[in-house]
């Protein structure tokens, strides 16, 4: 059985911008279970030192083997990094207050990015069932394309019962350097990415109208394109079948006012678009809700006003980028599940504008689609 674990937050930027979840963001991939991980089923219950430094290995390798299959790069291990992830499984299993990556910058582990996970398991879980459990719960410590750091620390007990009960408790924490470069810092935000910065995307600078629609959705895929080169990912080729469920849902949200990746029928947007014969779809349940995420697809969403342009939804430079898919900033959690999805493992795009917004209004709304 498990004990409560960290929950996630899933950010809705209010009327403006929502993002849903991969279900790669839930469920280890099934190749991961296959990997060469020495440790990694092994049951551990009151486990010695060197034990819990193999399931500490193993959680790592995991990690790296799951990223592997989904096209991301490869996490550093960083031994020190995994002391410190240990020191706050340690306090965890005291029940002691535990914020995500509380503390990290401030023992010696500067960083522009930084995911924590936390799982705790009983009565004796291996380093496997750990690492699933980890993927179920917050696994874009593992999964987020923005780190390139990894420290993992396990140890004995559980929150309820103390360090002398039963089960283990795991601490994954991903970070990226300041100095990394990539897709974080002035790279995307600012000046850098917006006015002459995507000049070459046409149409990125110009207000969406009825007239402009074709146009524009060729500006934000190709803004897309552009983010996913800066970070050494492939381009994503519009597909027609998400193509048609992004225009169908961003014409289902203005036409019924509602802004939500569920519309009223209670169809998610992974129903929506296994519906449509993605291939591979598959819906799961989430604490968000049924079927709220999707193995091999996942969706962001935006509405804004009157003269809204494509630069205006990725990096929303009039609010300095709170609301921009690339550029709005953490969660709690670390998350920003918009710039997630953009340079998730993905290779088809689909987006739908619509003019016209949720509120009844004069605006334009927009859906982005992602296949794998």
């Amino acid at each position: 059985m498990t004990s409560p674990r960290r929950g996630r937050t899933f950010r809705r930027g209010g009327l403006l911008i929502a993002a849903a979840l991969s279900a790669a963001a839930f469920a280890a991939p099934g190749a991961a279970h296959a990997a060469p991980c020495p440790g990694a089923d092994v049951p551990l219950n009151q486990a010695t030192i060197a034990q819990r430094a193999q399931a500490s290995d193993a959680l790592i390798c995991l990690a790296n083997d799951a990223r592997a299959n989904a096209g991301l790069p490869q996490l550093t291990p960083d031994q020190s990094l995994s002391d410190f992830a240990r020191s706050k499984s340690d306090r965890v299993t005291r029940n002691y207050p535990n914020d995500a990556c509380g503390g990290v910058a401030d023992n010696g582990f500067p960083n522009s990015v930084c995911v924590e996970s936390v799982e705790v398991l009983v009565p004796a879980p291996t380093a496997q069932q750990l690492f699933d459990g980890i993927l179920t719960g917050n696994g874009n410590a593992i999964m987020n394309p923005d780190v390139t750091t990894i420290g993992a620390g396990v140890s004995n007990g559980n929150p309820t019962d103390g360090p002398t009960g039963a089960g283990m408790t795991a601490d994954v924490l991903t970070i990226r350097s300041p100095d990394a470069g990539g897709n974080t810092g002035g790279g995307n935000t600012g000046g850098g990415n917006t006015g002459g910065g995507n000049g070459d995307c046409a149409g990125a600078d110009a207000p969406i109208t009825q007239d402009t629609i074709g146009v524009a959705e060729d500006a934000i895929t190709c803004l897309v394109n552009k983010e996913r080169a800066n970070a050494g990912l492939a381009p994503l080729a519009v597909n027609a079948t998400l193509h048609g469920t992004a225009t169908a849902h961003s014409t289902d949200m203005v036409g019924r006012q509602f802004f939500a990746h569920t519309n009223p029928d209670n169809n998610t947007f992974c129903d929506r678009i296994q519906a449509a014969g993605w291939p591979g779809a598959q819906c799961q349940d989430t604490d968000q809700g049924p079927r709220t995420a999707c193995t091999n697809c996942r969706e962001n969403i935006g509405w804004r006003g009157a003269g809204a342009t494509p630069n205006d939804f990725m990096y929303d430079p009039a609010h300095g980028g709170q609301d921009g898919w690339m550029t709005e900033p953490p969660d709690a959690n670390g998350h920003r599940w918009h710039r997630e999805a953009i340079l998730g493992p993905y290779n088809a795009i689909g987006v739908g504008l619509v003019v016209g917004d949720p509120e009844g209004g004069d605006g334009v709304t927009a859906t982005q689609d992602f296949g794998g």
